[in-house]
């Protein structure tokens, strides 16, 4: 035994003595050491910027000498431009590279796979970072992470800040050998997404549609997802036998969506709304799902975004659409101060089948308000509760299953509650001894399912606990000035191009002549101080100044007591201010206040502002503005016809305003198509006017398509002979208050809108 013992340390002494740490100062000298390195070999990239670096590596490791692929010093080796790591092979661990300032030119920036037949197996990649490395065009898509092959590790990263379209991290099981892979996905910072406005906005998701009755059996454990609002689903799982475990969700506009496959464990994930509106749960959807000892605070969503949401399912479904809720397990889990649970969430006729064969055992609903705990949108006769506890209201019948008590909070940390029964003294709800039976599973079945149920005391991940310490994330800082325009020829022009990111433009009164558009990239304020003297007039002196102001990547303004006119010195201006005509990353921001706007009438195609395809505005808002003759619509944001669920702004504000002598719409607001990942548009209008519309010939004063949220209050529509229907509202959400229409049509609500 010695003997072999002593041969075995030898061999392992001469294969260490034999390994080689190779460094590397460019991709030549990379691609050559990638090309001979073997077990054991560590590549180290030097410390700089490696630009258009495409970083292949197949190699072969072992267990107990796998390859190592890290850098020099971790957060010191940069990827830019179209940078990308590809892996292949057998125990290779990848560590401390930083992606930035670029994009991937592939469909994914790390992948684990380097062809379709060449897979990575037993690799980890790890104190990495993927940091706004985005296509310059948000419908642009592309995935950060792809993981392929089995038995692979991806932990302690940071992934954050993603703008275009795409999943943050896939898991791919297009390849058969991509199945049953036992992944593991742990210990990551998964960084703010902001709002998408379309589909594919998702942090995770778990297989896709056509491959969801397969086995992943992948596990997501102990990982921080922060404020990801790309879409409704912040993880999409479509496969079978994965497992969620000890996950936060902070601040998430978005749920844990079990969407298509079976046998899924959530289990001890934390979920802290903090009261913020959209905030999810968990949406279940399928059979055999467990869902247990997870902890719900401030959630605010509602529907597909509830608390919990138990989906209604399609008979005969299809593979892409909602399978009925079978043989799910509910079981202690604690809601402190949510909005309503959701059973039979999207009930409609096409979503028929309501939850059946589940059991909703020993679970806990505190609320400090009288609303209901639960919301029942369809029957509930397969549903089975016992020993559930509540503390005011609980919305639905129940003759068993629920016991109503007095419920204290008790301090679990400085920004978390937990409930405390009132028993004699309090006791924190995790002491309790709930009667529940042993949930026993054959040999195989329910892979990842618990043998026995029980409470568990509450603990979970930080942001800071999972932040890498080393890597100072990238940040914008507005450090402006103001400055002074003088009226002239391009002076405003000069003064765009001098600016620095947030200055202010103080422009005197007079006029402003343009010889071509202003384009702006960067934050700026451009604002006449003076509002009570003349304001500053913007006139073009050609016809080849189809605009006044054109919105590229990066830019944001705030336009304050100015007048735009449409009639030029020797030409007419089609619109005041324009998106990009290629499309735009990131969302922009965009404020009229106080602004006149005259005379717009070189075509039918003319507006204020124009929106075109594949740009997003977070916010555009019109305060205390004049709009008065326009040829074509007011305000257009309708470029976005395929009927995908997209749109061109998340939310469009008009307060204290007056739109006249509009001869189209004075709105023309489009979002196509029946997705349901998105949030908007929301629409608010108040304390306005609109008169004399559509005179040629247009139907509606207001066109809205799909517009999810629309709020008009103490707002008059009058003098619109031409007009037939002032707007169409549909859907719950939208709503008509103190408004006077006088001659101009009539508003049509439809399917829940509420006029009141």
């Amino acid at each position: 035994m010695k003997r072999t013992l002593f041969f075995a340390a030898l061999l392992i002494l001469t294969l260490s003595l034999q390994a080689e740490t190779i460094l590397v100062k460019n991709i030549t000298e990379y691609s050559g050491a990638a090309k001979k390195v073997k077990a054991g070999d560590s590549i180290i990239l030097a410390n700089g910027a490696w630009t258009d670096a495409k970083l292949v590596l197949n190699a072969t490791g072992t267990k107990e000498q796998p390859v190592v692929l890290c850098a020099q010093t971790k957060g010191k080796v940069t990827l830019e431009g179209e940078s990308f790591l590809a892996i292949g092979g057998d125990y290779i661990i990848v560590s401390g590279l930083v992606f930035r300032n670029g994009h991937t030119p592939r469909q994914y920036v790390i992948s684990f796979m380097t062809s379709g037949t060449s897979l990575a197996n037993n690799c980890r990649v790890t104190n990495c970072v993927i940091d706004s490395y985005n296509q310059g065009q948000r419908d642009k898509s592309d995935n950060w992470v792809g993981m392929a092959g089995r038995n692979n590790r991806f932990d302690h990263n940071m992934l954050l800040n993603k703008l275009n379209e795409g999943t943050t991290l896939i898991v791919r099981l297009e390849e058969e050998l991509s199945r049953e892979n036992n992944h593991l996905i742990d210990h990551n910072y998964f960084g703010p997404r902001k709002r998408l406005g379309s589909n594919g906005g998702e942090t995770i998701r778990v297989g896709t549609s056509t491959y969801s009755m397969s086995r992943s059996l992948t596990r997501v454990e102990n990982n921080y997802f922060d404020r990801c609002n790309g879409e409704v689903e912040v993880i999409s799982n479509k496969s079978c036998g994965n497992s969620y475990r000890n996950n936060v969700f902070f601040e998430c506009e978005g749920s844990m969506v079990l969407r298509h496959g079976n046998d899924c464990l959530v289990e001890g994930n934390v979920f802290l709304g903090n009261n913020k509106d959209f905030t999810g749960g968990v949406r279940v959807i399928g059979e055999n799902h467990t869902i247990v000892n997870n902890y719900f605070y401030q959630v605010r969503g509602e529907s597909f975004r509830a608390p919990l949401s138990l989906m209604n399912g399609v008979p005969n479904s299809p593979l892409n659409r909602y399978f009925q809720v079978k043989n799910a397990l509910v079981a202690y889990n604690t809601w402190v101060d949510c909005a309503p649970l959701e059973f039979g969430a999207g009930t409609s006729p096409e979503r028929s089948l309501a939850p059946s064969s589940t059991r909703f055992l020993n679970n806990v609903i505190w609320k400090s308000d009288n609303t209901p705990s639960i919301l029942a949108l369809d029957k509930t006769d397969g549903i089975s509760f016992a020993g559930n506890l509540f503390s005011t209201n609980l919305g639905i019948t129940a003759e068993k299953g629920f016991r109503q008590i007095r419920v204290d909070l008790m301090p679990l940390s400085q920004t978390v509650k937990y409930p405390a029964i009132d028993k004699e003294k309090a006791v924190p709800v995790e002491s309790i001894s709930f009667d529940i039976a042993k949930q026993s599973r054959k040999k195989g079945d329910r892979p990842g399912a618990l043998l026995t149920v029980e409470k568990k005391g509450l603990g979970f991940v930080t942001a800071d606990s999972v932040k890498l310490a080393w890597y100072p994330p990238l940040e914008f800082t507005c450090t402006g000035s103001s400055r002074a325009v003088k009226p002239g020829l391009n002076t405003l022009q000069q003064a765009v191009n001098d600016a620095r990111p947030c200055d202010t433009l103080l422009l005197e009164a007079g006029d402003y002549q343009f010889s071509e558009p202003v384009i702006i990239r960067q934050p700026v304020t451009i604002a006449c101080p003076k509002a009570n003297e003349s304001m500053p007039v913007f006139h073009s002196i050609g016809p080849e100044v189809v605009e006044y102001f054109i919105l590229e990547n990066g830019g944001n303004v705030i336009f304050s007591n100015l007048h735009f006119s449409g009639s030029g010195l020797n030409g007419k201006v089609r619109y005041a201010v324009r998106t990009s005509t290629t499309g735009m990353l990131q969302a922009y921001f965009l404020k009229f206040e106080k602004c006149r706007f005259t005379d717009f009438t070189r075509d039918e195609k003319t507006s204020v502002f124009k929106a075109f395809k594949n740009t997003y505005a977070d916010s555009l808002i019109f305060r205390n503005c004049i709009i008065e003759g326009v040829k074509g619509t007011a305000i257009d944001l309708s470029a976005e016809t395929e009927d995908q669920g997209k749109y061109n702004a998340e939310y469009i504000i008009i307060e204290d305003s007056k739109i006249t002598g509009v001869e189209q719409n004075a709105l023309n607001l489009y979002r196509g198509g029946n997705d349901e990942s998105t949030l908007g548009p929301f629409l608010r209008i108040s304390n306005s006017e609109f008169s004399n519309i559509g005179s040629s010939g247009k139907n509606e004063i207001l066109a809205l398509t799909g517009v999810q949220w629309v709020n008009i209050v103490n707002t008059m529509f009058a003098d619109s002979p031409n007009i037939n229907t002032t707007f169409r509202l549909k859907g719950q959400n939208n709503q008509i208050k103190n408004c006077e229409i006088r001659n101009a049509g009539t508003p049509v609500l439809t399917e829940g809108a509420k006029r009141y």
